[in-house]
């Protein structure tokens, strides 16, 4: 074999595997995949964190075991409801710059078909102990409340809590 040939068929070889490495990147070039907020669900006992309609976030309330917890003895039946303000939570995961005293947060239990809508003012402000209780032994929170009237007593408050919504446009 002649040197020109052994260098043709070097290079025609070396065209044949570009080729080929080209084609398998090609088939495995991974496209994005858009899902919609509203088809993503969270597992059972997770918390999934919307702001502006984008996923921010999914948290347990294992998550939240580092945060400061509060209390109050509701109305109702005297009991003690502890946990995690509401605040606290979304400020976790959230810049607090983003948030304003109009800035909605909707929070909800999907499988229990119930949502309350409050204003970041009245998430912030700890008169109103807006707050996380952990439902016993299910694992699963309940928003509780005793300054705000949506919110203050038990036929209103969001057991089983798996969505939080902010909406600050």
């Amino acid at each position: 074999m002649s040197r020109q040939t052994r260098i043709r068929t070097l290079i025609v070889v070396m065209i044949i595997f570009a080729a080929a490495v080209f084609l398998i990147d090609f088939t495995r070039t991974d496209t994005p995949v858009f899902i919609p907020a509203s088809a993503v669900t969270a597992l059972p006992g997770t918390i999934a964190l919307y702001q502006d309609g984008a996923i921010v976030t999914f948290f347990t309330p294992d998550s939240l075991s580092g945060l400061d917890t509060y209390s109050f003895e509701d109305a109702e039946e005297g009991k003690q409801q502890q946990g995690v303000l509401l605040r606290d939570a979304i400020l976790l995961y959230v810049d607090a710059d983003t948030l304003t005293d109009d800035t909605q947060i909707i929070v909800s239990s999907v499988g229990r078909g119930k949502s309350v809508t409050l204003t970041w003012a009245q998430v912030a402000n700890p008169e109103n102990h807006v707050l996380f209780d952990p439902a016993n032994g299910r694992g699963t929170l309940k928003l509780v409340s005793s300054g705000i009237d949506t919110l203050d007593t038990r036929a209103e408050w969001i057991q089983d809590t798996d969505r939080i919504e902010i909406q600050t446009r």
